[in-house]
């Protein structure tokens, strides 16, 4: 399954095969809205997946975050991208992506901000086990402790769960 991006005039373009296209008119907002906007489409396909993208500034961006990951391993990076008014952080790691069915029938669940207690009760799991689950999704979720423990899905966690789902 092939992706191509490229820019047409103001027009963004991805094509596989099957002919999908995504223009700049049908993906907006800022990072974390296009990474789920992208990941909806993607997550459809039932194959292998190889993106393309053709010259111009894209190469360079590309180039920056590639070489962000690296110094973040030697030492500390921050990437961040600024669209008009808002300027956004994007992570310099790949999560590790959950397979389990336990773990995506917990990600389902923190679709919603729930606490441990309705985590525990929805999945008939004890609370022990919940947060060892939790635990285990790392940046995948977003948990605060205002009383009890309560947990969400972040965007990136929204994301992996699409394409894991592949809807």
């Amino acid at each position: 399954y092939e992706i191509s991006a490229c820019l047409v005039g103001s027009e963004m373009c991805i094509r596989d095969r099957s002919e999908i296209s995504i223009t700049t008119t049908m993906v907006s907002g800022d990072f974390n809205d296009i990474l789920l906007q992208l990941a909806d489409v993607i997550g459809k396909v039932n194959d292998d997946v190889k993106i393309y993208i053709f010259d111009g500034v894209a190469i360079i961006n590309i180039a920056l975050y590639y070489l962000a990951i690296v110094i973040n391993m030697i030492g500390k990076a921050e990437f961040f991208i600024i669209n008009n008014d808002n300027t956004t952080q994007i992570p310099l790691s790949v999560p590790k992506v959950p397979k389990s069915q336990i773990h995506i029938e917990l990600m389902e669940a923190l679709k919603e901000k729930h606490t441990l207690t309705e985590l525990s009760q929805m999945l008939n799991k004890s609370k022990s086990t919940i947060t060892t689950q939790l635990d285990s999704l790392g940046e995948l979720i977003s948990c605060s402790r205002e009383g009890e423990k309560t947990c969400e899905l972040t965007t990136l966690g929204k994301a992996v769960l699409t394409l894991l789902k592949g809807e």
